[in-house]
């Protein structure tokens, strides 16, 4: 399996900064793959001036500089890339140092820890968790620190630092993912689980909605989300003539407390809307592939009876519809959402605190 991706490439892109975008690590993040961070150069041209050799690095934390330390730290997932300054970062999430994993109770509160020696000031941090920054710090030398809380309000989460330095100069930790068990069994998510058309086998896949989101707007029982375009309680981007919804998938009745439907592990998983065949980079397209990848995601995980991070979904104004079909054996759970983006009535607004900077 794959541990770790690039986070920052200076030959594949202007910024260098592989991060943000369909397709791009944060979006892996959400789908639920567990990926530490690196950076590279990857220079094909070393005889030509200028080489670009060195201008992105991956630090590690091992005990020593050999081959053996160095790729235990690789599958450990203890690397954080630069774009090129030899800048230090450390970061814990109550005791879990970057690149694993811990298991609490939804509804806490973890301790996070970031320090930072740079190369020159100033530094700044900010601390992501599931892709929104919770909180910030700046520091006019290049020693800084940041100390918090993460509240877990999720069953499956992510919490990275992403530094800047001076101008340009930038570096990321690798995530500590953070799974969110609810006290006596599905109950503290019962009120943010729909499933599609009803029956004995409605658990085998569920839609999971964001904590404390607006039932005029994810209607759960009704397995629909209508937003209006702009509106912050439901619309995550600044574009106008679209929506980006929050959504996610919970396999093997983690979430239900519906007794009579056995959880089942899901051996085959279809997505049957939007169909294939879309155009790239479409809304279509990508809410096509980040649902594979969340159920390819979850299948491959140690243990796929599982949530998923929530995922992104950008869909035009109008109406997009999904279905999507699980299968353990003979049984089968088929899916249906409905996300029905309108225009704005009243213009553009000011925005709250977007999932992404």
């Amino acid at each position: 399996l794959t541990t770790n991706v690039e986070m920052f490439n200076v030959a594949a892109s202007g910024s260098g900064s592989e991060e943000l975008g369909f397709g791009a690590v944060l979006w892996a993040l959400r789908a639920g793959y567990r990926v530490g961070f690196v950076g590279v150069s990857d220079d094909h041209r070393t005889d030509a001036p200028d080489p670009l050799i060195g201008h992105g690095l991956t630090g590690c934390h091992a005990d020593a500089l050999t081959r053996h330390e160095l790729i235990e730290a690789f599958q450990a997932r203890r690397c954080y890339p630069t774009t090129g300054e030899r800048i230090l970062v450390d970061m814990d999430v109550d005791g879990t140092f970057m690149g694993g994993e811990l298991t609490t109770t939804i509804g806490s509160r973890l301790p996070v820890d970031v320090r930072v020696t740079g190369t020159a000031g100033p530094i700044r941090i900010e601390l992501v968790q599931g892709g929104r920054v919770v909180k910030r710090r700046r520091c006019a030398s290049p020693e800084c620190g940041l100390t918090g809380e993460v509240l877990v309000r999720d069953p499956s989460d992510f919490v990275y630092a992403r530094i800047f330095q001076g101008g340009d100069d930038r570096a990321w930790s690798s995530p500590v993912w953070i799974r969110g068990e609810c006290t006596g069994g599905g109950g503290c998510l019962a009120s943010r689980v729909a499933s599609g058309r009803g029956g004995a086998d409605e658990c085998l896949a569920e839609w999971l909605f964001p904590r404390g989101a607006s039932t005029a707007i994810y209607r759960r029982e009704a397995n629909r989300i209508e937003c209006r375009d702009g509106d912050p309680r439901c619309d995550l981007d600044d574009d106008v003539g679209q929506c980006t919804v929050a959504l996610g998938l919970c396999f093997g009745g983690t979430a239900t407390t519906r007794t009579a439907c056995d959880p089942g592990e899901v051996d085959d998983w279809s997505v049957l809307l939007p169909a294939d065949g879309a155009e790239v980079r479409t809304p279509p397209y990508e809410t096509r592939r980040t649902l594979e990848s969340i159920h390819h995601a979850a299948h491959t995980a140690a243990d796929k009876s599982t949530c998923s991070p929530l995922s992104t979904f950008r869909v035009d104004l109008g109406r997009q519809r999904i279905e999507v079909e699980a299968r353990s054996g003979d049984r089968v759970d088929r899916d249906e959402l409905t996300i029905d983006c309108r225009n704005s009535s009243r213009g553009r607004r000011k925005l709250a605190v977007r999932l992404t900077p």
